[in-house]
């Protein structure tokens, strides 16, 4: 699998357990799966926060209060691409420390 359709892999996984849906990682190889998992937490991390209230609201540009479904969908239209590149790097360092 190569690390650009990993990375939209763990990007789409990330986005999923941001706003606390379930995910799955078909295809990532045993060898990397923990390593995936740790980028998939970190980034996930980093895309929301809870909005002050109830809802969600959007690390990347601030925009909120969203539901979980409305975060998603905002997150897979406006910062897909940003997303995956972060993914892309995450996993670039992850899977550098891993096999050093």
């Amino acid at each position: 699998m190569s690390l650009d359709k990993l990375a939209l892999l763990v990007a789409e996984a990330a986005m999923r357990r941001a706003v606390g849906l379930n995910y799955k990682l078909p295809g990532v190889p045993a060898g990397v799966r923990r390593g995936v998992e740790r980028v998939v937490e970190r980034l996930a991390s980093e895309l929301a926060e809870p909005a002050s209230g109830s809802g969600l609201r959007c690390r990347l540009c601030g925009r909120g209060p969203y539901t979980p479904t409305g975060l998603l969908l905002h997150l897979r239209r406006v910062h897909r691409d940003q997303v995956a590149r972060r993914a892309a790097e995450l996993l670039a360092a992850e899977l550098l420390a891993t096999h050093r």
